[in-house]
């Protein structure tokens, strides 16, 4: 039984009893299929959840590394003492 989600075969479900045959009716398989149906969606939240982790870390050590170019290039002593103001 093939399990898609948005349009793409994510997995596939194989369901057997080696020692009875005919032992899945049809409501089994509509149950299973809900339940893989269910369990794809959890799995494809969970890697949604974690590639935004990954970007937030990413973002932040980004603006991290900014910050600290921002201060280091900042020179002070370009700015105090030259103003028309201080000069008076």
């Amino acid at each position: 039984m093939p399990v898609v989600n948005r349009g793409e075969v994510m997995e596939v479900l194989y369901l057997d009893n080696r020692l009875l045959t005919s032992v899945f009716k049809e409501e089994d398989m509509e149950t299973l299929s809900h339940f893989a149906a269910m369990a794809t969606i959890a799995l494809d939240n969970a890697q949604a959840c974690a590639e935004v982790k990954a970007m937030s870390q990413r973002l932040e050590e980004e603006k991290k590394y900014y910050e600290e170019q921002q201060f280091e290039s900042a020179d002070s002593d370009e700015i105090i003492g030259k103003s028309n103001g201080i000069k008076k």
